[in-house]
């Protein structure tokens, strides 16, 4: 019996790989070993990836191929062999065609059972805020609603980046302990840990050296892939840009970082201090290049990904002040 294909899309990506998981789970109970690939664009020729789904497998009662940021397929000479797959795939295959977009190809969206097409979508601010408390429950940990808000400001509106912010957390404290505002600003901004918020901190301070040894040591533990990187600083950035309109308009610190719900000490002096090394004019195109070398990155093949973050850092920071 075929198994019908799933088209994944949306920006939750927590829940997506969550569901992900347990269809995995399910296949396995079932007593099906599966041979589990995932693929991104640029990383192998799509007529390559169909012709190795095409071929039967002696060692494993089913396979598995993950398709990733299946928007970047938009090509006909690339849609039409996918879409025959699609409608026709082999017995022993299940087919999970991913995107963070809401939509992909008409054409491609029409080959997928309804049944089998799901959208995640973002947490709305409230959700995002039940989530970090029942995490943090959860590991009996207690975090200050001050805390909570500023947590709240820095992560985006997706579990896996809100749990790896919370993990990074959970990894301090013990039973019982509380966390503070002021935990929040030292543990994720200088931290020993190196992740998105210090790799930020290095760029807040135009200390170029600085952020390549930090994202040096993040690609080392292989905690973030390269776009969940672009992602992360997109947020921040966009956040230090929206400050610096109001520092233009002439809002105070205090102003300004209370318009934005910017918290915590540490913090509000980072993103401040950051305006005095960095333009208005700067961030705008520090954003388009963010947009540029992460739309790169993902037709890349891993072993180049690297180098598009390094040469992004080496230009963002190598800028003339406006």
């Amino acid at each position: 019996m075929k198994i019908k294909p799933f088209l994944l899309l949306g920006p939750e990506i927590g829940e997506k790989k969550e569901f992900i998981t347990k269809q995995l789970k399910q296949i396995k109970e079932k007593g099906e070993v599966s041979d589990v690939k995932k693929f991104y664009p640029g990383e192998k020729d799509l007529r390559e990836i169909l012709g190795e789904i095409s071929n039967g497998s002696l060692f494993s009662s089913l396979r598995v191929f993950i398709l990733e940021q299946t928007e970047e397929y938009n090509r006909a000479n690339v849609i039409n062999p996918l879409v025959e797959m699609l409608k026709n795939p082999p017995e022993d295959v299940l087919l999970i065609l991913t995107s963070d977009r809401n939509s992909v190809d008409r054409k491609i969206t029409a080959a997928i059972s309804k049944e089998n097409k799901k959208i995640f979508w973002e947490m709305f601010e409230g959700a995002k805020k039940s989530w970090i408390q029942n995490y943090f429950r959860k590991n009996k940990v207690n975090i200050h609603h001050e805390a909570l808000e500023e947590l709240l400001g820095m992560v985006e509106n997706n579990t896996t980046e809100i749990r790896i912010a919370c993990d990074t957390l959970l990894f301090y404290f013990s039973e019982g302990d509380l966390i503070t505002s002021e935990d929040i600003d030292r543990i994720l901004y200088h931290s020993k840990e190196e992740n998105v918020f210090s790799l930020f901190d290095k760029i807040a301070h135009r200390d170029l050296e600085g952020a390549l040894e930090v994202f040096g040591k993040i690609r080392l533990s292989m905690q973030s892939e390269v776009v969940q990187l672009f992602a992360g600083l997109l947020w921040q950035i966009k956040l230090l840009l929206s400050l610096s309109i109001l520092k233009d308009r002439g809002f105070s610190e205090h102003e300004g970082c209370g318009e934005l719900k910017i918290t915590g000490k540490r913090r509000q002096k980072l993103y401040w201090s950051a305006l005095q090394k960095y333009r208005t004019g700067e961030l705008q195109r520090a954003i388009t290049l963010i947009a540029q070398y992460d739309k790169e990155t993902r037709s890349l093949r891993k072993e180049m990904q690297d180098r598009i973050m390094e040469l992004f850092l080496l230009r963002l920071m190598s800028y003339q002040k406006a």
